[in-house]
């Protein structure tokens, strides 16, 4: 709508309207009153607009000529009138340096500095599609091995960044009945566009361990393919990399159970001089990824 009347808030935020050229040869808009800030009846007119006579000539604001090609809200918040005069060719109103909006080459009023980090973090959100965890409260709650048995969520971190030996990766939310899990098998899984040496993943297999293969995919096209071999989430934590060793699973139905569960870091080499594109899991759903990260 404001698009139509010749006016946009082409920043969210911002205190200014950006003008054009209106739809409509005429329109009158009713401005709600609010406290003493607001309230009136703004005319907008740009007589015999159209599709081919579009091109904004000249405006007045409340009948005194107006150059610049944006209006602030308060400028109209009391109502009052735009008039444009249209023509069939493009005109030098509003091109001059002092005509542009405010937010064109703006000072800023503060300054943030940020450190660029090597590691990245990828959002597996959109693939976890299972739910591995439960709760001695809500026993029934998550199934990680398709038997029944679960992770204690109370002993995985919260939804957020956590750091294992020294990579941080993107823990997703252990609570609920919302899938915490992506089960490998599926299709491949985004990765940013971005060149760097290792991908990090967390992960852990049922009836495991399983071996198979995670295929990289490059930018340019060509792939890159390495074995790994993913252990039984209740293998003893020294048969892998364990980031996290619990001390209990959870059973449906039962509550707290053994054995001891684990999750296991892998590092799978990438070719740093190629950007990244994405990455296929071995075809086995009994491997289940917790998070991965580039670095």
């Amino acid at each position: 709508m404001f698009s139509s009347l010749g006016l946009y808030p082409t920043m969210s935020g911002a205190g200014f309207l950006a003008v054009s050229s209106p739809q409509f040869p005429a329109a009158t808009v009713r401005i709600g009153a609010w406290a003493d800030r607001q309230g009136g009846t703004l005319t907008i007119t740009a007589p015999d607009v159209s599709d081919t006579r579009r091109y904004v000539q000249s405006v007045r604001v409340d009948g005194r000529a107006h150059a610049p090609n944006w209006l602030t809200w308060q400028a109209i918040a009391r109502g009052g009138s735009i008039a444009h005069t249209v023509g069939t060719s493009p005109s030098a109103w509003g091109t001059a340096v002092t005509d542009e909006p405010p937010s064109v080459n703006a000072t800023p009023s503060h300054h943030c500095a940020v450190t660029a980090g090597a590691q990245c973090a990828v959002d597996l959100s959109a693939a976890r599609a299972t739910d591995g965890t439960a709760t001695t409260a809500a026993t029934r709650e998550g199934d990680f091995d398709g038997a029944g048995w679960s992770y204690d969520a109370a002993l995985l971190p919260p939804a957020g960044t956590v750091t294992w030996n020294g990579v941080t990766y993107s823990a997703p939310s252990p609570a609920g009945a919302a899938g915490n899990f992506v089960p490998a098998g599926g299709p491949a899984l985004p990765l940013p566009t971005l060149r760097r040496g290792t991908l990090r993943l967390v992960a852990a297999a049922h009836h495991g361990p399983v071996t198979g293969t995670v295929t990289v995919r490059y930018t340019d096209g060509g792939t890159a393919a390495t074995t790994l071999t993913v252990p039984d989430w209740c293998a003893p934590a020294g048969s892998g990399t364990a980031v996290l060793a619990m001390p209990h699973r959870i059973r449906a139905g039962q509550g707290v159970d053994g054995p001891p569960a684990s999750l296991f870091g892998f590092t799978v080499a990438l070719d740093p001089g190629r950007e990244l594109r994405s990455v296929t899991l071995p075809a086995d759903a009994r491997i289940r990824v917790y998070a991965i990260t580039v670095h």
